[in-house]
């Protein structure tokens, strides 16, 4: 029995570790149900490096990732090329491969924010701050991706670590580490500088006046690297994101500022509040107030956040939110300070861009941060209660959150996968190619999309390989493409009206906004059955007992490379 007490401390964290894992990998294979164009950018590169050292064009290699230099016509991050290469590299594609690595590193935030309340509080706090983040909808949501949030948040989080840490060695480490996360996000370079200042601020006040030395080497790292990075992306191709950044010198701004002295009577107040200056900073507070609009944050989401029957957080959150707030300012103000400060910083990325619209990516990394005041906060209250009462309050919260975890699971599991999630219609267009390959049937696909739908069917189909890897290349940089008998064209009117098709033949109605009136079948979207290809001469499905729309569709549905030809017809396809 002495044997197992010594473990028993470790069990908290083994369950808020196994929630993590049971939330970020279950059904990962199938949910969500397609992969996005950005997304794809990492994989097929690294499915390239591994071929042959090289991306598909053959122009640039990894090493000149670290010099900010990008593939042709890629501006992405520049470490999530070699965090995907151990995993797309070597293995088939898949769904499940694609989002693995970032799956590890969501799991890897719940962890570090443990151990940071853990740090900054007590160990209560932490187990708290350590579940909250397990359920958390944002860190799930985007821990089931490939999109490289979860790296750049891991690695600062990680910095943020080191840097509390009462040991030299630890602290000079942290550099490394603010480093990866610098290179794992674009949208986060912008506040390296900020988020080590307060690191660094924080660390002072937990150990006084130790390690002075080894904080001013961490900033003076990341002045050097921000400051190389600036100088890079100006003098090369990729300085071309500059123009995203919103200042006020931006070319949007005089725009505005013209339109509202048109719409004003002459006056000695137009000058005044219609001028440069207001407007940008109008349009800042706009923002501002958008991204902690509490409809926003607990309801609704935003495009990309693509739920829209819910929050990035959950409604009880944010009561905890205003509870853990004034609990820190009343009791450890100098970390009510800080923490809210780097909240405030991590607005930074949405702030300095020049898309007005809701964009939850850019404003992610202030979602950890919420997340300890919400287990500061829930700790503080349960502490606050005395006798049988404290049973029945943690009983009252452990229901609430139980039943607002069942709800995000309900809208991201069983509705989130029927509303299109990144066109999944072009997955199933690249099943549908995929079974043609395998029978040797002939297909020509005429969209205007043709090189998206051309790479999402590499992936989808696996169809890089070292033999054939080179002339994959050559085919991207033509107007039209050829892979074993399948063709990808553009929108050609002639050829959509004649009578007589040879082979099967599909239409992208949407880009090429034609509707031949021809028999024939089709795929629809599964949010609304409106229909995106039309298919002439379907000689695969056409013997199955098609329907309108797709119906009784399981989760297993989702898995659609284990599907037999009639499961996946009488799923998918529609008889129009």
């Amino acid at each position: 029995m002495s044997t197992w007490k010594k473990y028993i401390p470790y069990f908290p964290i083994c369950v808020i570790i196994c929630i993590s894992i049971f939330f970020r990998f279950m059904w990962l294979d199938r949910i969500p149900n397609a992969i996005g164009g950005d997304e794809l950018t990492y994989l097929i590169s690294a499915k390239s490096i591994f071929q042959t050292g090289h991306d598909l064009s053959g122009t640039w290699n990894p090493l000149s990732a670290f010099l900010f230099r990008y593939p042709p016509n890629e501006q992405q991050a520049e470490l999530p090329y070699f965090i995907h290469l151990p995993f797309s590299g070597p293995f088939p594609f898949s769904l499940f491969m694609a989002r693995l690595p970032v799956a590890i590193f969501s799991m890897g935030v719940v962890i570090l924010l443990y151990l940071i309340g853990k740090k900054l509080f007590d160990i209560k706090t932490a187990y708290v701050i350590g579940l909250i983040a397990a359920i958390n909808p944002w860190m799930i949501y985007i821990g089931r991706t490939s999109y490289e949030w979860s790296i750049a948040a891991f690695f600062y989080l990680l910095g943020l670590f080191l840097i509390l840490q009462k040991q030299k060695g630890l602290i000079v480490l942290s550099s490394l580490a603010f480093t990866l996360g610098f290179y794992s996000y674009i949208g986060t370079k912008i506040i390296l500088i900020p988020f080590i200042l307060l690191s660094i601020l924080l660390a002072h006040h937990l150990h006084g006046k130790l390690f002075r030395k080894q904080y001013v080497f961490v900033g003076i790292i990341s002045f050097i690297l921000t400051s190389f990075f600036i100088i890079q992306i100006t003098s090369s191709p990729a300085g071309s994101r500059i123009s995203e950044i919103f200042l006020p010198t931006h070319a949007s701004i005089p725009s505005e500022v013209d339109y509202l002295r048109k719409i004003s009577i002459d006056s000695p107040l137009t000058q005044l509040y219609a001028n440069k200056l207001t407007v940008y900073f109008q349009m800042l507070a706009t923002k501002l107030y958008r991204i902690f609009s509490p409809t926003y944050l607990f309801l609704e989401g935003d495009e990309f956040f693509s739920l829209w029957r819910h929050g990035m957080l959950y409604p009880i959150d944010a009561f905890f939110l205003i509870v853990g707030s004034l609990y820190l300012f009343t009791k450890k103000r100098f970390e009510f300070i800080i923490i809210t400060a780097f909240v405030l910083t991590s607005t930074l990325p949405q702030l300095l861009h020049k898309n007005a619209s809701d964009f939850s990516y850019h404003i992610a990394l202030m979602f950890p941060f919420m997340t300890l005041i919400i287990g500061y906060g829930i700790t503080q209250l349960i502490q606050a209660v005395r006798g049988n009462w404290k049973k029945f309050i943690m009983s009252i919260l452990f229901c609430f959150y139980v039943i607002s975890v069942g709800k995000f699971v309900y809208v991201y599991v069983y509705q989130h996968p029927l509303q299109g999630y990144f066109d999944f219609h072009t997955r199933v267009l690249s099943e549908y190619l995929q079974i043609a390959q395998k029978q040797s049937i002939p297909v020509t696909i005429y969209s205007d999309a043709n090189s998206d739908y051309f790479r999402k069917f590499l992936f989808y189909t696996n169809a890089i390989t070292k033999t054939n890897v080179k002339d994959i290349s050559t085919l991207l940089t033509s107007s039209s493409f050829t892979l074993n008998e399948i063709t990808f064209k553009a929108c050609d009117l002639q050829a959509h009206l004649q009578k007589n098709i040879n082979g099967i033949v599909i239409i992208d109605i949407i880009h090429c906004q034609l509707n031949p009136s021809l028999p024939h079948n089709g795929i629809s979207k599964l949010s609304d059955g409106g229909e995106i290809y039309r298919i002439y001469n379907d000689s695969i499905c056409n013997e199955f007992n098609l329907k309108r729309y797709a119906q009784n569709i399981f989760i297993n549905d989702f898995a659609i490379n284990t599907l037999t030809t009639k499961r996946f017809c009488e799923t998918y396809i529609s008889r129009l």
